[in-house]
């Protein structure tokens, strides 16, 4: 079989991607394993076809399911909001047991014969996990899962656009976006406990 490919310049591949513009600015979370089910039959099919395939996930669903899509995984992005159980029902509505078993499940699944790559992320949201106290705790966390690198995100407004499509009251309207260098800090504390974290800045 021949496989053919087409040369082009960074501006042709520009235009083709920002054909596509009006469908980014639209687009963005959601939680793949809201429908289970049909994700893993989805990454069943996909993966026998040779598709490498990532995703972006908060690991809130039962273990067994967490298992069963991630074997099909080959890059995950694993979003931890919270290391106080209390703290994170009281600004997501549900405890974080379940998210930090799946962690350590994906953490010891991530062995080098499996081939897995994991990113683990902080998304830092102002009255949420912006405190001192908040990276301290993430540390000796981190510390005690081995987790040696994660990634911080700082809070944006994108998400504002989308609530008011929705005609949703939308809770963190009033709240100030953080820049990259508003986690400085951050960072700081978490280097302490030997833990690498890379500010992923959207300004």
């Amino acid at each position: 079989m021949i496989t053919c490919s087409k040369l082009m310049t960074i501006d042709e591949v520009m235009n083709e991607v920002m054909k596509d513009k009006a469908f980014y600015d639209a687009s963005g979370g959601g939680e793949v394993l809201f429908q289970a089910k049909f994700a893993i039959e989805l990454a069943k099919r996909l993966k026998a076809k040779g598709v490498h395939l990532a995703c972006e996930t908060t690991g809130y669903v039962k273990s067994s399911v967490f298992m069963k899509f991630m074997k099909y995984m080959d890059f995950m992005y694993y979003d931890c909001k919270q290391w106080d159980p209390l703290l994170h029902k009281q600004g997501t509505g549900k405890t974080n047991e379940i998210i930090l078993k799946n962690l350590d499940l994906a953490l010891k699944y991530q062995a080098p014969e499996n081939h897995k790559q994991l990113c683990i992320r902080i998304p830092v949201v102002p009255g949420f996990n912006y405190t001192d106290n908040d990276a301290e705790n993430f540390g000796k966390l981190f510390v005690k899962m081995g987790i040696n690198h994660v990634e911080l995100l700082p809070f944006h407004q994108f998400g504002l656009k989308k609530y008011e499509e929705l005609h949703r009251d939308y809770a963190l309207k009033k709240v100030a976006q953080l820049t990259s260098d508003d986690l400085l800090n951050y960072q700081k504390i978490l280097a302490k406990y030997d833990v690498q974290a890379d500010i992923n800045g959207w300004d």
